[in-house]
């Protein structure tokens, strides 16, 4: 009878290695994947997945294992599950246990651990190719992001930082992606006797690689103006943010153009309704183009930099050369896990120690006794971490308005039944539209296609649809 496995994935960064796995039982423990590490001081563990014995927060946080012992600086648990383990007697000794799927995303059925270990040593050969021979990869595609990045900055060349004030309003006022289930576009998505049932076919249309292709262009830099100034078509393609007073226009039978968050973002489509947003010039540019009037409140301008244009295309072109899906992922992986470290802060972590000789912090959240031990979540260091907000924020808000309107392509070019949903980058629809595509980043595809299916109304009956 042939033993099922589930395989491990080690890197060290002591005179680097190829990447190298390890067959280990079904259903390892944390003691189990430790025993991979062996005396290397600085090492890296991808798992496919962490089986019902690593289930819970608590046992990842406090389980010990010989003379290992969570890391000080303490595991992270939201999301994609981080686990840090030190030596007790050799604090150089350091591991991270953490998914595959933080490079690969989804992996698919039936791949094999030898395609991941190659994938990834063709992931950094072709980082290597396009930066510089000495890159690595490093523990995790954000830390890989950062210090490509780094490679690229010209010397001398420093970038803004926003004060607290500006940071606070920039990361209160703004959201990531737009997902979006459309539903019915007759009755705003209420009930009526018209509201589809059937979708003759789905077509997930994606923007490749579509951060990628904006993080080319200029970014915001400085703060140079808060105040009420008016946006107007001779100031459309100023960078900045605006709060306006929007309403939607009467005889309006399209999807929403803006957002508002109102515990949860929604895009308002019905006419005659009135609402107060950020938003950036982009998605005013947009909105203004389809004969949405909006009233300027207050507006925060900035100059403009470059910062991340080499970086961009290096990456951009390591991405289009590779040809294995793996590889696209993972070098996927480092672009929008960058982007997107770019607008965050510290994270919570969660820490452990022996419940009669510590005490928790101040700002300690979820306290646990367990046991002897102590276990509880804290914000983690902000040291590494490259907070511009205003870049991500900037990046974020022209994909939203590229999803409706790129000038020949995006969801304001299909007639509104047929639009399904939006996913970030992409736009659901019930026809595949003839848009021009020359293959580069930012231009739409389609991705995958589906046949009849019930309509879908949520995001689990979209994707219940996939691979049909």
């Amino acid at each position: 009878m042939k033993t099922k496995t589930s395989p491990t994935i080690v890197r060290s960064w002591a005179s680097p290695p190829p990447w190298q796995f390890q067959p280990r039982a079904m259903r390892p423990t944390v003691a189990d994947l430790l025993a991979d590490v062996g005396d290397y001081p600085n090492v890296l563990v991808l798992v496919r997945s962490f089986g019902p014995r690593l289930e819970s927060a608590g046992q990842f946080a406090m389980t010990e294992a010989g003379d290992w012992q969570p890391d000080p600086s303490g595991h992270y648990l939201s999301g994609s599950p981080t686990l840090r383990f030190v030596r007790q007697h050799d604090t150089r000794q350091r591991v991270r246990i953490a998914l595959a799927s933080e490079w690969f995303g989804t992996v698919p059925e039936g791949t094999s651990t030898t395609a991941m270990v190659a994938a990834l040593n063709a992931t950094e050969a072709a980082l290597k190719a396009a930066f510089d021979p000495g890159v690595i990869l490093w523990t995790s595609p954000v830390a890989t992001g950062r210090a490509l990045w780094r490679r690229t900055i010209p010397k001398g060349t420093e970038y803004n930082v926003l004060g607290h004030e500006h940071t606070e309003l920039v990361r209160s006022t703004t959201q990531q992606g737009r997902n979006e289930m459309l539903g019915c576009i007759r009755c705003n998505g209420g009930g009526c006797a018209d509201c589809p049932t059937e979708a003759p076919a789905l077509f997930e249309l994606d923007a490749r690689l579509a951060y990628g292709a904006i993080a080319l262009g200029e970014l915001p830099h400085r703060v140079i103006a808060h105040d009420a100034e008016a946006w107007t078509p001779e100031t459309a393609y100023d960078l900045a943010r605006y709060r306006v007073r929007v309403t939607v226009p009467d005889g309006w039978r399209h999807v929403g153009l803006l957002g508002v968050n109102e515990k949860g973002w929604r895009y308002p489509r019905q006419p005659g309704e009135t609402f107060e947003t950020w938003a950036d010039g982009a998605e005013l540019l947009v909105a203004a183009k389809y004969g949405w009037p909006f009233w300027t409140l207050e507006r925060l301008a900035f100059d403009r930099c470059r910062p991340l244009r080499t970086w961009a295309t290096k990456l951009l072109g390591a991405a289009s050369s590779a040809t294995e899906p793996l590889v696209r992922a993972a070098l996927r992986a480092v672009l929008l896990s960058t982007l997107g470290g770019f607008a965050q802060g510290p994270v919570m972590v969660t820490r452990t120690g022996a419940a009669d000789q510590t005490m928790p912090p101040a700002n300690a959240r979820r306290i646990q006794h367990v046991g002897d031990r102590l276990t509880w979540q804290e914000p983690g260091s902000s040291k590494g971490s490259t907070p511009f907000y205003q870049w991500a924020a900037a990046i974020w808000a022209r994909q939203r308005a590229r999803l409706l309107d790129t000038g020949k392509t995006g969801a304001l070019h299909l007639e509104p039944e047929h639009v399904v949903a939006f996913r970030t980058d992409a736009v659901w629809s019930t026809v595949a539209p003839s848009w021009p595509d020359d293959g580069a980043a930012g231009r739409y595809r389609v991705k995958q296609a589906a046949g009849a299916s019930a309509w879908p109304y949520t995001v689990r009956e979209l994707l219940d649809t996939k691979g049909r």
